[in-house]
């Protein structure tokens, strides 16, 4: 492999990256296929200029820490269903790390999040080492950018994204666009 073809791969990703950060709930979010690395670091530091807070996931996350749940002594206190919030409850960017490993349950709720139209992103952290590791087909497919960082060099791993003030006047832009 040459140098150009890793460097175009890095682009890619920053290019994906930066439309995410623009629309990130029209465009739902980034499959990010790459083992642990200084590359994959480097571009998981650019996670920061999301405009939606992130919230990192793991696969074993619970339905209750994901939609909420009754809390039951303030419920039996109050005389009233007394309502725990769900991460899905604030709109968010989803990073699901190990995500070859969510089960088909956690991949239809996290699809039902992103079906429901609440704004929500997701950044899949797809660490398979086999092909047939990857990340549900489910979520995926949902998703508008899938990068793999499998030929990336840490060299060509520069973080060359738009300036905060690019970002913010393309979404002030984006309401234009159609």
């Amino acid at each position: 492999m040459s140098g150009t073809d890793s460097s175009d791969g890095w682009r890619r990703a920053l290019r994906a990256l930066t439309a995410l950060c623009v629309d990130p709930g029209g465009l739902k979010g980034l499959c990010l296929r790459a083992r642990p690395s200084p590359a994959r670091q480097v571009l998981e530091d650019q996670f920061g200029r999301m405009p939606l807070p992130l919230r990192r996931i793991h696969p074993g996350i619970s339905d209750t820490q994901l939609f909420g749940g009754v809390k039951v002594a303030a419920s039996l206190s109050e005389g009233k269903m007394v309502r725990d919030a769900g991460l899905s409850d604030a709109q968010a960017t989803f990073v699901l790390t190990m995500a070859e490993r969510a089960t088909s349950g956690l991949a239809a709720r996290l699809a039902m999040i992103l079906d429901a139209g609440s704004d929500h992103a997701l950044i899949l952290l797809d660490e398979g080492a086999e092909p047939d590791e990857a990340a549900p087909d489910a979520l995926t497919e949902r998703l508008a950018f899938h990068v793999d960082l499998a030929e990336v060099r840490w060299s060509d791993a520069t973080p060359l994204m738009p300036a905060p003030a690019d970002l913010d006047a393309a979404r002030a832009r984006l309401a234009d666009i159609r």
